[in-house]
């Protein structure tokens, strides 16, 4: 008779488990009584097709089984353990194809099982430890294509897991711990093309997760903890294209998850931590192109984030953090182009965000904190040109942001604090040339803002401050050259400007403080030349205007207090020539001093 189908050979192992204890005790009238035990089976079948092998040993130890079917073809192996412990399996497939494998420890304890299937193709591989402890289990399929391996480890703990798929492909693994403890779980598939690997924690702890895809494409790894604490999971698509990776962390502790696609194209990486506290996650991109990375934390807290994008181009970063707290993000595109990072920290307090973009080239980062307090984002473009960088923090407080764009040309940076209170905004531009910033403090308090365009040639500088209160704002374009300055503090109070432009030439200086009261606005044109400066005071009360253009010519100076009260304009052209300066008054208490000094 053949069986020509695996399910009928399955079943047929299935009853073949049963009745074997049966015929064994009848052929030698002590079955199971006196020796529970020291069972040794051993089966071969050597280039042979369609066996069918079944071992079960119940209630028993120091059982050891070995099955082999070299060289042989559609083979089912079934072997089970029930409530024994101490056993040891080995089932051998090499060289032969279409093979089914199963074990089962249930209720079992110290069980390791071996099932070796190199160079063979089709082979379908499950293992089942439930309720069981100190298994141990390796599964190796290399150098074999289209390979399935299941393995299970139901209310178990100290479970060891190895499965090898190495220079293989098409391979499946699937691995789950359900409500267990202190799982190892390690899958190769190196070399292999088109690899899917499932590992599930599901109210489980202290797992440990390692698969690796290096040198191979096409692979989909999937590691889920649900439930779970003390979790570490390491993923590897080294030298490898076309890697998808996907890590959730749900209602779960203490999980680290890192994930490596260096030297690899084409990479997708989604890390997600759902209602979990202390979560660290690292994902590497280095010297890899085309990357999309996905991190989200989402009702989590003390969750840390940390992505590599070095010597990398064309590289998507995003990192979520709603609800969150305690959140810390680090990002870095060093080297690379044509870097995309988003980072958006919605209703989350205590965030730190840090994104590099050093000595690259055309990048975009934009980092969003809405209904926020307490965020720091630091992003450097140093020694890169034409990056964009857009911060906000919409309804947020207490907000600290540091951008710079060092030796860099081109930049655009934009930061907006909208609603928002105790913030402050730090931009540099240094020994950079064409540089936009613009900086919004709209309906908000107590915020500083400080941009230096140093040794930096046309830059353009917009800040505003409408409806605000206590803003402090600080540009400078120290030996700079057409350089562009736009400050607003309409129906603001408290407000102070301070525009240097000292050693710089062909500069312009545009301030508005309408509307405002107790302004003060400072600029200095030191030692620079053909500079046009011009203030707006209009329907002001106590406001102080300075304007400095001494050792200058060529310097136009116009200041407008029309519907002003108690304002003070002080105008200095000490030690200069050529230089025009219009004042204009309408009001009452308003004081002038001009000062053309040699």
């Amino acid at each position: 008779m053949t069986f020509n189908s695996w399910p009928a050979r399955l079943a047929l192992a299935g009853a073949l488990a049963f009745v074997w204890p049966i015929m064994a005790g009848t052929a030698n009238a002590d079955p199971w009584d006196d020796v529970p035990g020291y069972n040794e089976v051993e089966v071969t079948n050597l280039d042979a097709d369609d066996n069918l092998t079944a071992v079960l040993h119940e209630m028993s130890a120091f059982n050891w089984t070995s099955v082999t079917n070299h060289d042989a073809d559609f083979n089912v192996t079934t072997v089970i353990y029930e409530e024994s412990a101490d056993n040891e399996v080995a089932v051998n497939n090499d060289y032969a194809d279409a093979n089914h494998t199963a074990v089962v420890n249930e209720e079992s304890a110290d069980n390791e099982v071996a099932i070796n299937n190199d160079y063979a193709d089709g082979n379908h591989t499950a293992v089942v430890n439930e309720e069981s402890a100190d298994n141990e289990v390796a599964v190796s399929n290399d150098s074999a294509d289209d390979n399935h391996t299941a393995v299970t480890n139901h209310e178990s703990a100290d479970n060891e897991v190895a499965v090898s798929n190495d220079y293989a492909d098409e391979n499946v693994t699937w691995v789950t711990n359900h409500e267990s403890a202190d799982n190892e779980i390690a899958v190769s598939n190196d070399s292999a093309d088109d690899n899917h690997t499932a590992v599930n924690n599901d109210e489980s702890a202290d797992n440990e997760v390692a698969v690796s895809n290096d040198y191979a494409d096409e692979n989909v790894t999937w590691v889920n903890n649900h439930e779970s604490a003390d979790n570490e999971i390491a993923v590897s698509n080294d030298s490898a294209d076309d890697n998808h990776t996907a890590v959730n962390n749900d209602e779960s502790a203490d999980n680290e998850v890192a994930v490596s696609n260096d030297y690899a194209d084409a990479n997708h990486t989604s890390v997600i931590n759902d209602e979990s506290t202390d979560n660290e996650v690292a994902v590497s991109n280095d010297s890899a192109d085309e990357n999309l990375t996905s991190v989200t934390n989402e009702d989590s807290a003390d969750n840390e984030v940390a992505v590599s994008n070095d010597s990398a181009d064309d590289n998507h970063t995003v990192v979520n953090n709603d609800e969150s707290a305690d959140n810390e993000v680090a990002v870095s595109n060093d080297y690379a182009d044509e870097n995309v990072t988003w980072v958006n920290n919605e209703e989350s307090a205590d965030n730190e965000v840090a994104v590099s973009n050093d000595s690259a080239d055309e990048n975009v980062t934009s980092v969003t904190h809405e209904d926020s307090a307490d965020n720091e984002v630091a992003v450097s473009n140093d020694y890169a040109d034409a990056n964009h960088t857009s911060v906000i923090n919409d309804e947020s407080t207490d907000n600290e942001v540091a951008v710079s764009n060092d030796s860099a040309d081109e930049n655009l940076t934009s930061v907006i604090n909208e609603e928002s209170a105790d913030n402050e905004v730090a931009v540099s531009n240094d020994y950079a040339d064409a540089n936009h910033t613009a900086v919004t403090n709209e309906e908000s308090v107590n915020n500083e803002v400080a941009v230096s365009n140093d040794y930096a040639d046309e830059n353009v500088t917009w800040v505003t401050n409408n409806e605000s209160a206590d803003n402090d704002v600080a540009v400078s374009n120290m030996d700079s050259h057409g350089n562009e300055t736009s400050v607003t503090n309409d129906d603001s109070t408290n407000n102070a400007v301070l525009v240097s432009n000292t050693g710089s030439d062909n500069n312009g200086t545009t301030i508005s403080n309408d509307d405002a009261d107790h302004t003060t606005a400072l600029v200095s044109n030191l030692e620079s030349h053909d500079n046009d400066t011009v203030i707006s005071n209009d329907n002001t009360s106590e406001s102080t205007t300075v304007v400095s253009n001494n050792s200058t010519h060529g310097n136009t100076t116009e200041v407008t207090n029309d519907d002003a009260t108690n304002t003070t304009t002080v105008v200095a052209d000490n030690g200069t020539h050529h230089n025009v300066t219009t004042i204009s008054n309408s009001g009452h208490g308003n004081t002038t001093v001009i000062s053309n000094k040699g």
